[in-house]
């Protein structure tokens, strides 16, 4: 008899997540680990913070998102573009093995549970890009956890609008 053995044979998968949060900031991290027809990594930091100013609400966020792995398919990259970075570009537009990204919103309710937003988004894959525009948010209870929105957002790649539910980050 003859044994036989395959040492690729296994498939796993596996995914830690981590958040801190002091008002008015939270940082989040999260990887991602596979095995399977390939290896994949991919590594997610974010950094949040929002404040009031008056009756407008500020938000800001900083990530840094990457698959070190040489062996990553293109399309477990990173990507920009679609209703939560880049708005108003197709989702998947920008794609690399490293993305830094930072995203500025403002908005302020407009009256009951209607709010307006004004944002601009910033994307580095192999090239950096950028996106601003505004939108509406109807709000409702119970009010962060429950968010429709539909934003128009232009840059120098192009323009569109996105419906899409939450918050964009």
């Amino acid at each position: 008899t003859e044994l036989l053995t395959d040492r690729d044979a296994g498939i796993g998968f596996a995914t830690v997540s981590a958040s801190w949060t002091t008002t008015p900031m939270r940082v989040s991290l999260r990887t991602e680990a596979g095995t399977g027809d390939y290896e994949h990594l991919s590594v997610d930091m974010r950094l949040r913070a929002g404040v009031p100013v008056g009756s407008v609400n500020l938000a800001v966020q900083l990530a840094v998102s990457a698959t070190p792995l040489a062996g990553e398919p293109w399309w477990r990259w990173p990507a920009a573009g679609g209703s939560y970075l880049l708005r108003g570009l197709p989702a998947g537009r920008l794609r690399a093995p490293v993305m830094t990204s930072a995203q500025f919103e403002a908005s302020r309710t407009i009256v009951g549970p209607l709010e307006g937003a004004l944002f601009i988004d910033a994307a580095s894959a192999d090239s950096a890009t950028w996106t601003a525009g505004g939108g509406v948010r109807l709000v409702l209870p119970p009010e962060r956890d429950n968010v429709t929105r539909l934003d128009v957002g232009a840059g120098p790649l192009g323009w569109g609008a996105v419906l899409s539910w939450g918050e964009a980050f």
